[in-house]
């Protein structure tokens, strides 16, 4: 079945206020936000924001909001932690920060790189948004866009991630039993030659559960002339009890570039996203970044993720 030519798969509208936070908006001088991880802390939203500043270093600074579209950040970014490990891990390299709530704990995953470890994961957690302690080094190395399942799957802690090696990037589940030894990885999802996916392809906003499996939204990206990228966003669902097997994917990307401020930027052509929240009547907020400069959202409902899964049969793609 193809799609209605007049809804768009997965039927993602853009926030008339789009960008909904810039560099503007930060209380120091901020050059751009993008790729932030989201979630809720006691009725409010939290934006674990990706921050440059103008000389290109690199914060994660927090901005909160009463209706998940107008965003404050805090007077500054908040503290790393002072774990030796962890400091010498990451060497002041960290960004696209995705944010997973586990019982009463934050666990946010991001990626980091530096001349030893280039790139590889690095996971921190905290209760109140206000301290934060060193978790673990998860995945493998030379691997990026680390998400952790919002729940253990068989008694086990999951991580999806994207390999860094030559071959452009696949999507993998890897397993853990403590957060801190990681193993056992299965291949989620791989780019492909036939679709908008085949230059590379990875994880992006924490997995969505529902009752027919884990909806995941995931970037990928195409090679226009050789060398221009183009991101853009896509779907599919796994199954609950082994997240590795998928059940079904959109061919069709969900999200483009198309507004200007998607196609100018520091990288044009870029929509990605690092996290999205579920409303209680099945809302979802999608909050990407555009052209690697500012902070976006679009709104769509998990039946019209579900449904955008389903458009073509998955023994045809």
């Amino acid at each position: 079945m193809r799609p209605d030519p007049h809804k768009r798969p997965g039927n993602l509208i853009r926030h008339p206020e789009n960008p909904i936070l810039t560099g503007d908006d930060f209380p120091e001088p901020i050059h751009s936000v993008y790729n932030s991880g989201i979630t809720k802390y006691r009725g409010r939203y939290v934006m674990v924001c990706r921050a440059e500043d103008r000389a290109l270093r690199q914060h994660l600074w927090l901005a909160r909001s009463d209706d998940g579209v107008h965003f404050v950040p805090d007077p500054k970014p908040f503290e790393l932690p002072a774990d030796p490990v962890y400091r010498n891990g990451i060497r002041g390299s960290y960004f696209d920060p995705r944010v997973t709530r586990i019982g009463d704990e934050y666990y946010i995953v991001h990626a980091a790189a530096d001349a030893e470890f280039n790139p590889r994961l690095a996971m921190i957690r905290t209760t109140d948004f206000e301290t934060f302690e060193f978790v673990s080094f998860p995945g493998s190395v030379n691997t990026r866009n680390g998400i952790l399942f919002p729940e253990t799957i068989g008694g086990r802690y999951a991580l999806m991630e994207r390999d860094g090696g030559p071959s452009g990037g696949e999507m993998w589940v890897t397993y853990s039993p403590d957060l801190v030894y990681w193993g056992q990885a299965e291949k989620l999802h791989s780019r492909t030659a036939e679709y908008w996916h085949y230059n590379k392809i990875g994880g992006g906003a924490v997995p969505i559960r529902t009752d027919r499996g884990w909806l995941i939204l995931y970037h990928g990206v195409h090679t226009m002339c050789s060398f221009k990228k183009v991101y853009k966003l896509g779907v599919l669902l796994s199954e609950l009890e082994n997240p590795a097997r998928v059940i079904s994917w959109c061919p069709y990307a969900v999200l483009e570039p198309e507004e200007l401020y998607e196609k100018t930027g520091m990288s044009d052509n870029t929509v990605f996203t690092a996290g999205a929240w579920v409303e209680d009547n099945g809302r979802v907020k999608v909050y990407y970044g555009a052209g690697d400069a500012v902070q976006c959202l679009a709104t769509t409902t998990v039946d019209d993720l579900l449904e955008a899964c389903f458009l073509e049969p998955l023994e045809t793609l």
